[in-house]
């Protein structure tokens, strides 16, 4: 009978089954913890972190919203993150906003010196850098491959 045939194969091929199950799962768990996820260096700003830690930069930061969580993750108080549309609306988003749009310049001054910003980090393409690099009182302190750094001078 075909159906005794089969319950007798699947009898004696269930235990190698078993077997070759926890021996995939052990090793992908031995890979796994021998060579552990580690972003691209350029995708990361690891870098960025360790200088932030090393110049103490400690104050109120204005940053991107996609660098929030990271910051966020790393202890570091962010200006605003994913959690920004749940918790403000109104002015402060349109002016975040506004911010990062051709003409932001002024909005930028009056943030920074609505909110006391002591430094500023964004993405490297962010236009917010070329806002911060130009004004007075504020200079670029870092930049690698993913972000740049500003740190007021002047209050």
């Amino acid at each position: 009978d075909p159906d005794d045939l089969q319950r007798v194969l699947i009898a004696q091929f269930r235990p190698l089954m078993a077997v070759l199950s926890v021996a995939l799962a052990v090793a992908a768990i031995v890979t796994v913890w021998r060579q552990p996820f580690v972003p691209e260096k350029r995708r990361s700003i690891e870098d960025a972190l360790a200088f932030i830690r090393t110049n103490h930069l400690d104050g109120p930061v204005f940053n991107g919203y996609n660098l929030g969580g990271v910051l966020v993750f790393n202890g570091i108080k962010t200006f605003l993150d994913g959690r920004t549309e749940q918790l403000f609306r109104g002015p402060f988003m349109t002016d975040y906003l506004a911010a990062g749009n051709p003409g932001g310049e002024a909005v930028i001054a009056g943030i920074v010196t609505r909110y006391k910003i002591t430094w500023a980090i964004f993405p490297k393409l962010d236009i917010r850098n070329s806002y911060l690099a130009t004004m007075p009182g504020w200079r670029r302190a870092y930049e690698d491959d993913y972000v740049i750094i500003h740190v007021r001078t002047a209050p």
